[in-house]
């Protein structure tokens, strides 16, 4: 199970914290014709927490990829395994939570029955492959693994995966995780990664920004001086072509409750207005009518437990996620795959919290849970929720993505479309994700009253000038971060321009790489696989800190680290 270094000396912040690097790292491709995978399969009285997910519509399937794997409601650790196993639950039939309809899609090329992928991220690519990179190959559930170097690509219509390339360049430890499965997005060809633990030096959280396209090349893009503090575990989603919401997380800063906008095409960070009522990390993100930011489960240090609340970016407001039949589901859970499919949250896998309230590991969820999404009764505005143990997919199954209402009735939420929250004017095979209009209504309140005008001035410059590169710079390093507070905006866009018509491709610069340099060794027995630190550092499990060395090695640059081919050990540093 994982362990995190959470002591470090009192310097490392300035080293590390605001480390800008900008390099481009083209790997060497190693495209292997796929061969058939071994079998695996996971029962409806199994499940899987720490996986990476993927929904492909032309298969209407939700697809799981590594992870820990155990019986349902095992809470002994050593009963836990870890898999390099994909399967996946179709959505396109009719099923119960009791009895769901599971295939199994072999293993990960080149990961043997005594290894496992965890807590890896994955994207969609447009040809549908399932593109696969970081995390952590892991040898059993019981110690912490190493990096992982690869990037898969797993094609479901032969159910067979290829290990595209082999990066010298290692995404950080503890990276975010997604915040739902991964959905075709029109024109997207790369999976980002952000955040997490450095690998290196003083072991201090990172903020930088990883894209990996879909010929497997894995790239630093992260080159701007406003990005948020660096954390591990948070939730990054992405919301359409070119945005992404990175929220929570925890670590050396201890748990954290704040959102961000990634703006892809200009590798730029803009802080929302709002931040979550729970400081949470394992979390997952839903966004409802591209309306609602709902999230769901997690874990925390946290006093008061709030499985689900939901941010309305129409009126700027958060709300505590009402369900009316709280004892027919779990009463706190983490890890999984979640998917929204109409008006219905499908969540696979995961695990519960031993107390209720996010602090203890405990027993391994069901195999599936199923929410719905209702408006908020008895005249309320909002929106209340309801465990159900059926599913049913909308008639219009190929639009299961973030559900969209054509229309929407202000103040309450309802919605004007089929009944059952899909979006009954699309069947298109792909999403073009959440408007620019609902990212603007959440984000400060400079980008609130400026960023139309500016993504349309975008919109135009490249309909004149469709290729033209433009050179992106670091711009120095990272201010304190503005204090946490709760600032709803109501400034609204008038007009809705889709993404996809606003932004190209992203920038990337190319630079040389550093010289790499030997990573410290870390070694220690493994004691959280969720890696779940208390409220304050101070408290959490691990060595102390005169136990912690800073091991002075930097990069020739001074601000990054970076590991030497073949190193791969993360053995914790002892005195």
């Amino acid at each position: 199970m994982d362990t995190e270094s959470t002591m470090r000396p009192a310097s490392a912040g300035v080293l590390l914290g605001a480390a800008m690097i900008v390099v481009m790292l083209t790997a060497a491709t190693q495209v292997v014709t796929a061969a058939p995978t071994s079998s695996f399969t996971v029962s409806s009285s199994q499940a899987v927490y720490g996986s990476s997910c993927a929904y492909l519509d032309t298969t209407k399937r939700l697809y799981s990829i590594g992870g820990y794997i155990g019986q349902t409601g095992e809470s002994d650790a050593a009963k836990l395994g870890v898999t390099g196993g994909i399967y996946s639950l179709d959505l396109s039939r009719n099923f119960s939570t009791s009895s769901p309809p599971l295939t199994g899609h072999g293993v990960l090329d080149g990961i043997d029955a005594q290894h496992g992928l965890v807590q890896s991220v994955a994207a969609v690519m447009p040809d549908n492959r399932i593109i696969i990179a970081g995390g952590r190959i892991q040898p059993n559930a019981s110690v912490d693994g190493d990096p992982n170097p690869a990037v898969y690509a797993f094609d479901a219509s032969s159910s067979a995966s290829t290990k595209i390339s082999t990066s010298r360049l290692k995404v950080p430890m503890y990276h975010a995780l997604p915040g739902s499965a991964a959905v075709r997005i029109d024109g997207v060809k790369t999976l980002l990664i952000t955040a997490g633990m450095a690998l290196t030096g003083p072991f201090d959280d990172v903020s930088w920004v990883f894209s990996v396209s879909d010929t497997g090349s894995i790239t630093n893009t992260s080159a701007t001086a406003n990005a948020p503090p660096g954390r591990r575990l948070a939730t990054m989603h992405r919301l359409n072509a070119t945005h992404h919401l990175l929220s929570g997380g925890s670590g050396t800063g201890g748990y954290h409750k704040d959102l961000w906008v990634f703006d892809e095409s200009k590798t730029t960070w803009t802080k929302s207005s709002f931040t979550m009522p729970m400081a949470t990390d394992h979390h997952r993100i839903i966004v409802y009518q591209d309306r609602y930011w709902i999230r769901l489960g997690g874990f925390t240090g946290e006093e008061n437990y709030e499985l689900i609340t939901y941010y309305d970016t129409n009126t700027g407001t958060a709300a505590k996620g009402t369900i009316v039949n709280p004892g027919d589901g779990p009463p706190s859970i983490g890890a999984g795959c979640t998917h929204l499919v109409g008006n219905t949250i499908v969540y696979l896998g995961g695990r519960e919290s031993a107390d209720d309230n996010g602090h203890v590991l405990g027993k391994m969820a069901s195999t599936v849970n199923l929410l719905a999404i209702e408006p908020a009764g008895s005249g309320k505005s909002g929106l209340q929720f309801r465990w159900i143990n059926s599913y049913a997919p909308p008639s219009n199954a190929s639009s299961t993505t973030d559900s969209k209402s054509t229309s929407k009735s202000p103040g309450n939420g309802s919605s004007t479309s089929d009944g059952n929250g899909s979006d009954s004017s699309s069947s298109s095979s792909s999403s073009s994700g959440v408007g620019v209009g609902a990212i603007i209504g959440a984000v400060a309140g400079t980008l609130a009253a400026v960023g139309l005008a500016f993504l349309a001035y975008r919109w135009f410059a490249t309909r004149r000038i469709a290729s033209v590169p433009v050179e992106a710079k670091p711009n120095g390093s990272v201010p304190a971060p503005a204090p946490e507070k709760v600032m709803p905006s109501h400034d609204r866009a008038p007009v809705i321009i889709p993404a996809h018509e606003i932004v190209a491709a992203p920038v990337i610069v190319t630079e040389s790489v550093p010289a790499a340099v030997l990573v410290p060794k870390l070694a220690a027995p493994a004691e959280d696989p969720l890696l779940l630190p208390p409220a304050t550092p101070q408290a959490r499990p691990g060595v102390a800190a005169s136990n912690v060395r800073d091991s002075g090695l930097v990069s020739v640059n001074g601000v990054g680290h970076f590991m030497a081919p073949g190193e791969l050990s993360m053995e914790r540093p002892t005195a």
